[in-house]
């Protein structure tokens, strides 16, 4: 009978041994659950983390796109205000040329005028001689003399009108050509623009 006491006591210990290590087991099971799911907790994390460096790196390409593109933006309104500023000094230094020039014609004119005051005076100074001239042959050498003067004076006025003519000509050719180059300036503006 103490045998059997004694084998069932044995058989206990043993059995509660294997409870043990089956406890023992079953915790260190749980510890290893414990560390998996920590393990997943981490991936998750690590993978949102990558996910908003991902967002991030993206976020950051787009504002340096639009930055290049407003930098891009401005260069090209830089160029258009160089262009204008070019274009303006142009125009002002054609008009200064044109004022320059209509200066010079009524210069011209101005000496032709005096030419012709001075012409007109002679003339009534040779007319005074004339008449206080008493011999006929002094007289007609006078009058051929005068001849000869008024003829001159008339080639010198005719000169003078082709050097008018030609002036005003120049003047209207400078115009043209300055508007037949505004004109291409315009339209190579259009096709740049296009």
């Amino acid at each position: 009978m103490e045998e059997e006491i004694e084998e069932k006591e044995k058989w206990i210990e043993e059995e509660e041994e294997d409870i043990e290590e089956e406890k023992e087991k079953v915790e260190e099971t749980k510890e290893e659950i414990e560390k998996e799911e920590e393990k997943e907790e981490i991936q998750e994390d690590i993978e949102e983390k990558k996910k908003q460096i991902k967002e991030e790196e993206i976020r950051e390409e787009k504002i340096e796109e639009d930055n290049e593109e407003i930098k891009e933006e401005v260069e090209e309104e830089d160029k258009i205000n160089e262009k204008e500023e070019q274009e303006r000094k142009k125009e002002i230094e054609e008009i200064k040329e044109e004022e320059k020039i209509e200066e010079e014609i009524k210069k011209i004119k101005e000496e032709i005028e005096e030419d012709e005051e001075e012409m007109e005076d002679e003339e009534v100074e040779i007319e005074e001689e004339t008449k206080k001239e008493t011999k006929e042959g002094d007289i007609e050498e006078e009058e051929e003399i005068n001849e000869e003067e008024l003829k001159k004076e008339k080639i010198i006025d005719e000169e003078i009108e082709e050097e008018k003519e030609e002036e005003k000509e120049k003047v209207e050719e400078t115009k043209e050509i300055e508007e037949k180059e505004k004109e291409d300036e315009i339209e190579e503006e259009i096709k740049e623009e296009k």
